[in-house]
Formats: C-alpha cells, structure tokens, sequence
C-alpha cells in the first residue's frame, strides 16, 4: 500500500481534525460501539472496540491504512459441528484470525443493526440486564453489577434502522472502570476502529490533497483518507476517515479496588470536602439528596427493599440505610455520618450525585408537607377503609360473610402487619414523581393507579351487596365495579338526605335517583363524590388508545395541556390527591348509613 509521504503523517481535513484530539476516556461512561449521524444528513459515524495483545499495539496503531473498521462474524452452518460464531475485527496479517470484538454486532433484513455486549465481557463481571422505558417505551437496556449496585455499567440502544435515508442511532457505552479492569484481567489492550464520514465545504487545504493524489486516496499510519468529489456540486467533497486508536492499556483494576474509595465528596451545605475519615468525626451533619436517587432502587424491587415514607433503602441483606427522613415534596434529608457508615462507597457516591442545596424554611414545617409516599399511604389506607365500611354494609344482608379484600382486593388485617408499603403495586404507586414527568409518563402513572383504585374493585362483590340491598336487577345489568359503587354511594346519598335507610328503603330511594336522572339537562350529571376515580379509569382507557384526546379529561381537572408545559408531575400529585379526596368522602357517604346517628 503506497503512503502518501507528499502530505505530513499527522494531516487531516479540517472538518474532521476534531478525530485528532478525541479522549473517549475522559468520559465515565465511554462508547464502545455506535451508529450515529453526527452532524447532517449525509454523516455517518461508525465505532467499534476489540481486544489486542499488548505486544502487538504499537504495530497495529501503525499500520499503513489502519484496519478494518466494522465488526465481522463467522457463523457456521446449521448442521456444523464447528465451534460457535465469532465476532472479530479484521487486523491484516498482524493477527490473522482478527481481533477479538467486545461487542457482538450483525446486520438484519435489508435495514437494521444490531449490536450487543459480548458475553464474555458480560459475564466476566457477572452483569444483569434490566430494560428502561421512558415515555412508557422500552427504549434502552443497562446492565448493572449487583454487587457493587452499580447501575450503568454498560448502557445500550442495541437497533439502528435505515429508513428512508434516516439512521436511527445505536450505540453501547461502557463504564471506563470496568473496561479498564476488563482488558487488565485479560491481558489485553483495547483499540478502536472508527469510520467518519461527512460533506463538506471544499478547502484549499483539501484541494491541495486531491492534486497530489487524485484518486483522493490518502494512506497513512493508522488510517486511511478518503476524498471525493462531488459532481453537481464542485463546492462539496465527501470526505471519510477509516481509523484505529489506542483506547485502554492493561494497569490497575479499579473496580476491585474501589469499595473503599468514597474520595473526598463535595456535599451542598456542608463546608469542603468530606471524606470518610472526616464524615465520622461530624456529630450530626444533615445532607439534602432529591427522591430521584431511588429511581434505580424502585426499578429492581426484587434486589431492593424501599421504605417510601422516610426514604430508606435495603440491599439483600448486605447494607441498609434508613437514617433519613421526607422533607418538602420530594427530598431526602440524610444523616451524613450514618451514610458513610452505612453504605459501601459506589453507593455513598450514587446518593452524591443527587445531593441539593438545604431547602429553605422551617424543617419541622416542610416534614409534614405532601409527599408521594403520603399521598400513596392515604390512598392505600383510604381503599381499605372503604373496603371496611362495605364489609359492615354486607354483614346486615349477605348470607355469605365478606372481607375487605372481597370489596377492594386488599387484606386490612395484612396492612397493618406488614404495612401500606408491601402492597401489590405499592412500589411502583408511591415510586418518586419527578417535576418534568412527560405525558407518556403521566399516563402510565394513571395506569397503575387505575389498578390500584379501580380494578381492584371487586364487580362480583359488589353486585351481590347491591341485589342483597333489593335493587331492581335491571339497573345494574351491564355494570362494572365503579359504576356499581357509584350507584351505592348515590342510594346513601339519598337515604342520607330523606332521613331514609339505606337497607330497607331501596326502592323509594331508586325512584328518587331515577326521578334526579329524568330532570338533568343537557350534560348534567348527579353530584359524584367519584369523579377522580372516574377520570382515572378514563386516562387508562387514554393510555392505552393513544388515540384518544385526554383533552376533555383535562378539563374536567381544571387544567389543559398548555399548562403542564414545565412537565406533569405536579399533574398527578393533584390526581393523587383528588383520588384520596374521592376515598374520603365515599367513605363518610357508607359510615353515614352504617352509623346514622354518627357525627
């Protein structure tokens, strides 16, 4: 292969000098792996890592031209007894097999990408997958070490597709510790190869280039340059850079050696840095941390045990941290000593990374302000109050003895052992609610709530409390569990109102209700203390017919969506709280007729 030895060794075109100086490792979270249009439509870049011996490194990265750029497999026939596929990366005679690839990446169909992790890094630190959705999509996957609760130590979006002339990104970013411990552990240096291409503005400097060579071939150490001309347009030269790289050399293993490395932390409100030695010296020292720190606990709620009403966090018995209390809507104050003591240092530095100026205000005042874990207590509670009430409903005229999880699907005898918080669906209902809460999001929070709230109204229950209470039939044929409950709530209402009972009185009280219904106007409605229950029921039927406008259900909020423009998460703190208020008052509604002469 013939260099170019008219141009300096360590040219490049201007548009794409920035190769030059890339440190990919001054990023915690390096890219391994990547398909992206960096800039314009007519861009594309392209990286992939693989493994070398180390004796072999300074060679490669010299090698005229570079090497090959792209993730190659060989893959045995179906009936082969051969060993399984391989991935590697072609490295002329210098390694004739190829270079070990450290991610596995192939082409499907005519359109699509794919790549993921290589099994052997994967395994090497025993990493679990867990997939992350935002805006109710699953959009990427991370693999986290559970050892250390590492969260991100690889983060992928494994597809790219081509549609149209349009590149979906993919890409896999690893943790730079792990890949610096992963090429120590195997003896290896890693490289990466890239290819870089673009359109660009005709310069002197690359005119110059393409009249020493016209073929616009460039060869030269570690990379091979490619410039062409643009035929309808002289101004523009496609240009594309084929590369290699060192990216890391075996050394140190720092994930080893990091359980005691909690570092000099800088924590808001307290003065300097704080390290372990000096975090036990301090008395009582509180730090602030936003709820968002337990956005990864509450994603793996068979690894971690969460307490939602004060924050607390236990991992499989192995560190537990509960010196902590809600503060303010969606704060944590934490004792700084005990957080040190506590937990191991990875996790000391996760809870760092979400650590907030002191809130402003009396602390006493701001600890009895709202919080999701409040609001998803009176829910839970509110549901098994009213799960009560119908039980003592039932017991005057059901043959067969009910419970309240007959009613409501929930056990209260089992609350109160084991607590609001263990709950089915609990987790995910009392998980934090971040400000910028999209739309997406929103809805998929209704969902839970939804069927927490309303499908877990018991329908075959309830109908029979209601054919028990000597209901015409016909007016509940066709009926679902909230509207059979509304209908309940409205004979008590009545009853209420006309000094009537509402278990010996029923069919003077349907006439009333039916006489109410034949009077409205238009879109009138009777008062109905479950409104919010209906609205919720309305936004699940939303989420899953994306379809549908939420426009009108809005409205009936008394809010549009202008108004959540900053986000929707104080949206569903409202719903939250409309949804406890609705509890409420069906239960003062039911304690009214169960206990008339009540207060």
């Amino acid at each position: 292969m013939q260099k170019h030895n008219e141009l300096d060794e360590n040219w490049w075109p201007e548009p794409l000098k920035h190769l030059r100086n890339e440190r990919p490792l001054e990023n915690e979270q390096v890219t391994v792996a990547e398909i992206r249009k960096p800039v314009e439509e007519y861009s594309l870049r392209e990286t992939f890592t693989a493994l070398v011996s180390p004796d072999l490194t300074a060679e490669l990265l010299k090698f005229d031209g570079g090497i090959g750029h792209e993730v190659r497999s060989r893959v045995p026939s179906a009936d082969s007894t051969e060993i399984p596929p391989s991935f590697y990366i072609w490295a002329a005679d210098i390694v004739s097999e190829g270079l070990e690839s450290i991610v596995a990446a192939w082409n499907a169909g005519s359109n699509e990408s794919v790549m993921i992790p290589d099994p052997r890094f994967l395994s090497a630190f025993g990493l679990v997958p867990r997939t992350i959705r935002r805006d109710g999509k699953a959009d990427e996957i991370h693999w986290y070490d559970a050892s250390r609760s590492m969260f991100k130590v690889i983060t992928c979006k494994s597809v790219s597709v081509y549609k149209y002339g349009l590149q979906s990104p993919a890409w896999i970013e690893i943790h730079r510790d792990y890949l610096q411990e992963y090429a120590t552990i195997r003896h290896r240096s890693l490289v990466q190869v890239y290819l870089d291409s673009r359109e660009y503005e005709m310069t002197e400097d690359i005119k110059r280039a393409l009249d020493i060579n016209p073929s616009g071939k460039l060869v030269f150490p570690g990379r091979t340059i490619y410039l062409h001309r643009i035929d309808n347009n002289p101004r523009l030269v496609h240009i594309e850079i084929n590369g290699v790289r060192l990216l890391v050399e075996p050394g140190s293993k720092p994930v080893s050696f990091a359980t005691d490395d909690y570092g000099s932390l800088h924590w808001p409100g307290i003065s300097g840095p704080v390290s372990k030695d000096r975090a036990g010296q301090m008395l009582m020292p509180q730090v602030y941390v936003s709820d968002e720190v337990l956005e990864d606990y509450e994603a793996e709620p068979d690894l971690y045990k969460i307490l939602p009403d004060i924050g607390a966090v236990y991992y499989k018995g192995q560190w537990g941290f509960d010196r902590c209390h809600r503060i303010g809507r969606n704060l944590i104050q934490a004792e700084l000593r005990k957080l040190y003591e506590c937990l191991p240092s990875d996790v000391v530095r996760h809870w760092n990374e979400f650590a907030v100026d002191p809130p402003k205000g009396d602390i006493s005042v701001l600890s009895k302000e709202p919080n999701i874990a409040i609001r998803a207590e009176r829910l839970y509670i509110g549901l098994v109050k009213l799960g009560q009430y119908l039980t003592e409903i039932s017991k005057g005229v059901m043959e067969e003895t009910s419970s309240t999880e007959d009613f409501v699907s929930i056990d209260h005898k089992r609350l109160d052992y084991e607590g609001w918080w263990t709950q089915k669906y609990a987790g995910k209902v009392a998980s934090h609610i971040p400000l910028e809460l999209s739309e997406s999001g929103f809805l998929a929070r209704c969902n839970i709530l939804n069927k927490v709230l309303v499908e877990g109204l018991k329908e075959k229950t309830l109908r029979k409390l209601l054919l028990a209470l000597n209901v015409d039939g016909n007016r509940i044929k066709g009926k679902k569990s909230l509207k059979l409950l509304n209908y309940l709530v409205q004979i008590c209402l009545v009853a209420d109102e006309r000094g009537l009972s509402a278990f010996t009185d029923t069919k003077d009280i349907e006439e009333s209700v039916s006489e109410r219904i034949s009077q409205l106007k238009n879109d009138e409605q009777l008062p109905n203390p479950l409104n919010a229950l209906y609205i919720l029921h309305d936004l699940r039927k939303a989420n899953d017919h994306r379809d549908i406008s939420i426009d009108k259900l809005l409205e009936r909020l008394g809010t549009d969506k202008d108004s959540q423009i900053g986000g929707w998460g104080l949206l569903l703190d409202k719903l939250y709280d409309k949804s406890g208020d609705a509890l409420d008052e069906c239960q003062n509604i039911l304690r009214r007729s169960v206990y008339p002469d009540s207060v």
